[in-house]
């Protein structure tokens, strides 16, 4: 068995605003209110009525149910009830009460003018009034300021009407009543950065006016340095699709890169190019878009390194998405690039060579990949594989105020002896000058009788002093040193 719940009672409307016996002025007026529904049905639709003081009530729908709304255009002067009915969806109709009784009054306060503002289109944006008067009123002589405020993707084009021309804000005179209309457009203009490639960034404007692309319009892209001008990089021509693109050249530190839609003064969407440098013609300006030139810094190996396989490494670059790794025989790699290697993540922040010829001079260099691109490529560095070698020195006594040293040196993997490289002495005291050469001799050859030993001889003044000789390296043998206090006498 089923039951059907009757609805037979009328909903009730209630008009919260204006008040019974307000004065309404200026150009409009928004009513609100509120519906009950007893039976709880709902309600389907609410209807505000007008009647002028002795006239016959005309009916408009209302936005909203429950809550309610009614954009009222003021009418001419005069005395008007409002009232409200509302239908629930079972079809009960309200039957109006009393209503509301205003008065409208349009009609200026002698002595005073009127301000109407229009704004086109109105979703454009906004206009500030300074002094702010609710009903546009002002006493004649008023100076008026106006500011034009764009909404997202509009901009400001000009005044017409009672003012008119580019000026934002402008200042008017309440001499008359005046109506100005605020007049924007729609602009989409984005910039966007597509690639980095170390110095070179590839820029993309995507460049629209009330909707449409602006296919032939030129874009010029500046840069920003710091608080330097903003400099000219280039320009492009918007295509069919409403894009521009340009690949500037930069250089290393942090910038900041927009677009300028550039037009003539004669153009309807010409803006004034206040603030930027160099430029008479320009329109929109777009976004900006930030940007970092910089590079890998490496950490390791120096010039030499005594294994076959260098391990080469470096310091973590931010926003890493990997790191690659070159070798070449050539400081200008080019041609002469024989390795190349990207590693597996933005961890691993080093990478073994590839075996390196003995005495052979290698270049290597590092870039890391980001979500941009790439960056710069890291200082070229030198690296040589040379054998390691070991010194050490002995003192072999004293004649007089004569010293004698002998030093030894050899090759560090086989303790072989090393002939015929120069080796350099050097003599500290305790007390005084310190690092002072004392000559060099060169090691003994495979035939003599002491191979890879040089002796050195030279004259000391009294007191404390201390010996030690260098190898500074050649082309296959590593440098070497001994300690600076390795002998004492």
């Amino acid at each position: 068995m089923f039951l059907m719940k009757l609805d037979t009672t009328p909903p009730t409307s209630v008009i919260s605003a204006p008040l019974n016996g307000a004065t309404l002025s200026g150009t409009g007026y928004t009513i609100t209110g509120i519906v009950t529904d007893a039976d709880g049905l709902g309600v389907k639709s609410v209807e505000v009525g007008f009647t002028p003081n002795g006239g016959a009530t005309t009916w408009y729908p209302a936005t909203g149910t429950a809550s309610w709304s009614y954009d009222w255009t003021l009418p001419a002067d005069g005395s008007y009830t409002i009232i409200s009915r509302a239908t629930d969806k079972g079809g009960n109709i309200e039957i109006p009460g009393t209503g509301v009784t205003v008065t409208v009054s349009k009609t200026p306060p002698a002595g005073s003018r009127r301000l109407v503002i229009a704004l086109n289109p109105v979703i454009g944006g906004a206009v500030s009034v300074d002094p702010e008067n609710a009903e546009g009123l002002y006493t004649t002589g008023t100076k008026v300021t106006l500011t034009a405020v764009p909404a997202d993707g509009y901009e400001f084009v000009k005044w017409t009407g009672a003012l008119t021309g580019k000026a934002n804000p402008a200042t008017v005179t309440m001499t008359t009543d005046k109506s100005i209309t605020a007049v924007f457009r729609q602009v989409g203009f984005t910039l966007s950065m597509a690639e980095q490639d170390g110095v070179s960034v590839s820029l993309s404007a995507s460049v629209y006016i009330n909707g449409n692309p602006a296919k032939g319009k030129t874009v010029n892209f500046y840069e920003v340095t710091g608080t330097a001008a903003a400099v000219l990089k280039g320009t492009a021509t918007v295509d069919a699709n409403g894009v521009a693109a340009k690949t500037i050249t930069s250089s290393p530190g942090t910038h900041t890169a927009y677009a300028v839609l550039a037009l003539s003064s004669t153009d309807p969407f010409y803006v004034s190019p206040t603030g930027i440098v160099g430029q008479t013609t320009l329109g929109p300006k777009s976004n900006t878009v930030p940007y970092t030139i910089s590079r890998v810094t490496l950490s390791s190996p120096g010039e030499v390194v005594t294994t076959r396989k260098a391990s080469l490494t470096w310091q973590a670059y931010p926003d890493a998405l990997y790191y690659r790794v070159q070798i070449a025989t050539a400081s200008s790699f080019g041609t002469t690039l024989f390795f190349e290697e990207d590693t597996d993540d933005p961890a691993t922040l080093s990478m073994s060579s590839t075996s390196l010829i003995l005495g052979k001079p290698y270049y290597w260099r590092v870039m890391a990949v980001i979500p941009t691109g790439n960056t710069m490529y890291s200082e070229t560095r030198k690296v040589t594989y040379k054998t390691a070698t070991t010194l050490t020195l002995e003192y072999m006594g004293k004649t007089g105020s004569t010293v004698t040293v002998r030093a030894t040196l050899r090759r560090t993997d086989n303790n072989l002896a090393i002939p015929g490289r120069t080796v350099t002495f050097y003599e500290n005291t305790t007390s005084g000058a310190q690092n002072v050469s004392k000559g060099t001799a060169v090691t003994g050859g495979t035939t003599t009788v002491a191979p890879g030993v040089a002796s050195k001889s030279w004259a000391t003044a009294a007191g404390a002093h201390h010996a030690y000789v260098k190898f500074i390296g050649d082309a296959t043998f590593a440098p070497s040193e001994t300690d600076p206090a390795a002998v004492s006498y």
